[in-house]
């Protein structure tokens, strides 16, 4: 099967660090793509950024960032983004989480982080992106 070409594209992963999250950005370095992981976890991302292929001369680094604080996450890929020099052209959203079970057995507490994971820290990320994204497209 022949690979897509992401050769000296940038993808941001979310949950990275393990299950789904890692295995895309495994994936998306062998297709080329320079990969930034986010995940909360520093050792499991260092893990997992060792496994990133680096044959088309990739560069590959990690945020750490927790998705139930929205706040933090937002100052976490603020500070990154003024650091970075090259365009991010994917982002994959993928976030951990509720636990599983009966909504009958979750609590308040529950809901409300699922809904920071799910939809503020998602559109935290968006509107963080989403101008130099637009900016990509129009150059094209």
């Amino acid at each position: 099967m022949k690979k897509n070409n992401l050769v000296n594209q940038t993808a941001i992963v979310c949950g990275a660090s393990k299950g789904i999250g890692a295995a895309t950005a495994i994936e998306l370095s062998k297709c080329g793509a320079s990969t930034i992981l986010l995940a909360r976890n520093k050792k499991d991302l260092n893990q997992i950024i060792s496994q990133l292929d680096t044959n088309q001369k990739q560069t590959h680094s990690f945020i750490i960032a927790d998705f139930q604080n929205p706040v933090s996450l937002k100052k976490e890929i603020t500070s990154f983004l003024n650091t970075y020099s090259k365009p991010i052209e994917i982002l994959i959203n993928n976030t951990g989480g509720p636990k599983p079970g009966p909504a009958m057995d979750a609590s308040p507490e529950d809901f409300l982080n699922a809904f920071n994971q799910h939809l503020i820290s998602n559109h935290v990320l968006v509107n963080s992106l989403v101008s130099s994204m637009k900016k990509i497209i129009m150059e094209e």
